[in-house]
């Protein structure tokens, strides 16, 4: 958020600050996505650097082993107790780290070149060779390999990403088969083609690897390819029953791309260019904002370094500046993305979408209403803003954001990834679906009803606005916090509209609780029909007699509480609360204290507590009958 005021419109995409630093004296550096960590060798010395920061601290490991490390591939197991180097095109050795026993892995067919290998668990593993894959597990005792599963297929090229294996075949490199790997079980996904039409007719171009991007968007797995000769993204949503082009995007622009998902949001970087587009599929167009440099705010990079010849682009949002040392970390500027939105609705729309933007949001509206924006556009922002707050209930209680999702991509649904249509029940619930900030009841109090109520602004308009947001709140049957209508009464008492207060109380706009009646009862000296309003709510409300007889006491309706009290049928009642009742009898009125008196003598509940009333009562009506 810092970084997003600093830069203000300067660029919608940049290097975030404080990257990850490591020691360029490597003879080899990989980037290990399943642990999301850097591996560096040099010599006989292994490094790790994690990217999961504690306090912006960097965990940083060293593993000093018995040998020169000459591998082309190095990684650890997902529980780091194996260390495993690819040195050949056939073998992985792997060391038990904690017993420093050396076990070797060599591919089924002698004639499979291997291309990788991954995990996928703490004692799970593949090769993906030009044969196919293997998925082989360690026995209990960690000393020997078996083969689970194979498949044999020719493979041109591989693409794998948080779990989803991707293989592609045929003579243009477009069939794709994909697997998703759960432990040691395999979820076949349908086999799809890439579009690899050319510029002519009858042209055909080949597929290849960097240019297929596998990624996850709103929590559905994508595969996105880009299809040069048409300068297009095509993104293809799969799941366990097909596999959909659902969304092309237009680049507009030739040149090589590399794409980064951030937060939910790809951003495309054209290398040779120099520039970095923003999409959103989830908007109509989705281009988001007009393609610009990336901006760097590390003094470590230069502003003419950005998209170095030597960088290397790591899903899903990393750049590794390999002669500097640096893994940096690629941002959306969302200030500066704000600026491409015309539409008030729409950009709140995005912005919900977006993690860590409650505060930009809060904003907006503070702006809207400020500036007395129409009652139908505000009621729009609350219904977007309450569906998302109606999945979210237990927000209501604790400031927080969603957390990020796992990595596993979710197949259960069918649901095809499309840009919000223009019908409101549609994009209300792609946004119950998709939304990532919770606007809470005390978000709006705190930061925009509370602000606003003030001499400056209109009254009229900010009661029909309060109104609207509990008209919303009841719409998604969330119940309304009574601050809420705190605001609502306090701003009509104290411009006089008290009429409008009784048609609120009497139609239920201002709906009955507890708090409101004793409120009602607070500004009875104002409004003297607020203190039966207020009575006859406690009363639907089966609020405890106690506490209306006690109501009813400090209203000097000692007759109707006496009532009240003897509808409770209690056999007994208290010293204290006899005293209350004599108490509030001891008037003038001679006849009501009388009452009051024979009413608790009669059931025997007149002690020596109550003495000095019984000197009255002697005073006042049997020293007249001995006369």
């Amino acid at each position: 958020e810092k970084a997003n005021e600093v830069m203000g419109d300067n660029a919608h995409v940049f290097l975030g600050a404080n990257p990850l630093q490591f020691d360029t004296e490597h003879s080899s550096l990989y980037f290990d996505r399943c642990n999301r960590q850097i591996v560096t060798t040099h010599g006989k010395e292994v490094r790790r650097i994690s990217l999961r920061r504690d306090r912006d601290t960097v965990k940083i490991s060293h593993i000093g082993l018995a040998f020169v490390i000459d591998s082309f591939i190095v990684k650890f197991s997902l529980d780091h107790t194996f260390l495993a180097l690819v040195k050949s095109h056939q073998q992985v050795d792997f060391i038990n780290l904690e017993t420093q026993v050396l076990l070797s892995q060599r591919c089924k067919r002698t004639n499979a070149k291997l291309l990788d290998f991954f995990w996928t668990g703490p004692d799970t593993f593949f090769f993906v060779t030009t044969n196919g894959f293997e998925l082989y597990q360690f026995s209990s005792s960690k000393k020997s390999t078996k083969l689970l599963k194979e498949l044999k297929m020719p493979v041109r090229w591989f693409s794998y990403s948080s779990k989803l294996l991707v293989l592609a075949t045929g003579s243009l490199q477009s069939t794709i088969y994909a697997f998703f790997f759960k432990g040691t079980s395999i979820i076949k996904i349908p086999k799809f083609e890439l579009d690899t039409s050319g510029p002519g007719a009858n042209n055909k171009l080949v597929t290849k690897e960097k240019q297929v991007t596998i990624c996850r968007l709103y929590d559905k797995v994508c595969c996105i390819h880009h299809q040069v000769s048409k300068r297009q993204l095509h993104l293809y949503q799969m799941n366990r029953e097909s596999v959909t082009l659902s969304t092309v995007i237009d680049l507009h622009t030739e040149g090589k791309v590399v794409v980064h998902v951030v937060d939910n949001l790809l951003v495309c970087h054209n290398i040779q260019k120099k520039i970095s587009s923003i999409f959103d599929i989830r908007e109509e167009e989705s281009f988001v904002a007009a393609p610009l440099p990336m901006v760097v705010e590390d003094v470590h990079i230069k502003s003419e370094e950005i998209y170095g010849n030597d960088w290397i682009y790591c899903p899903t949002n990393y750049v590794i500046v390999p002669s500097k040392g640096l893994l940096c970390e690629v941002k959306v500027n969302l200030t500066g993305v704000m600026k491409a939105f015309s539409s008030k609705r729409i950009l709140i729309d995005f912005l919900l979408r977006r993690t860590n933007s409650k505060q930009l949001i809060l904003g907006q509206l503070q702006a809207l209403v400020q500036e007395r924006s129409s009652l139908a556009l505000v009621s729009r922002i609350f219904k977007q803003i309450n569906a998302i707050l109606q999945e979210y209930p237990e927000r209501e209680d604790f400031d927080s954001t969603q957390t990020a999702s796992s990595y596993n991509f979710q197949f259960l649904s069918s649901t095809i990834l499309s840009p919000q249509k223009q019908e409101e029940r549609e994009s209300i619930r792609n946004l119950k679906r998709d939304g990532a900030v919770v606007i809470t009841q005390s978000d709006m109090h705190k930061n925009i009803f509370l602000p606003m109520d003030n001499a400056e602004m209109d009254q009229k308009y900010f009661v029909a606005l309060l109104v609207e947001y509990i008209r919303s709140l009841n719409h998604y049957k969330i119940e309304v916090l009574y601050f809420l209508y705190e605001i609502v009464i306090n701003c009509l008492v104290r411009n006089n509209h008290f009429y409008q207060l009784h048609q609120f109380l009497q139609y239920h706009v201002i709906a009955d609780s507890a708090p409101v009646a004793y409120q009602l009862l607070s500004i009875e000296k104002r409004y003297p029909p607020a203190g039966q309003l207020a009575l006859d709510m406690l009363k639907r409300l089966n609020t405890q007699p106690s506490h209306v007889i006690e109501i009813l006491l400090l209203r000097k309706q000692t007759l109707t509480a006496l009532r009240l009290l003897r509808k409770t049928k209690r056999d007994t009642n208290s010293a204290s609360e006899v005293n209350r009742f004599l108490e509030a009898a001891s008037t003038d009125d001679e006849v009501l204290f009388y009452t009051v008196f024979k009413y608790f003598e009669e059931r025997g509940e007149i002690t020596q507590e109550h003495q000095s009333y019984q000197n009255i009562f002697n005073k006042k009506f049997l020293s007249a009958d001995l006369e």
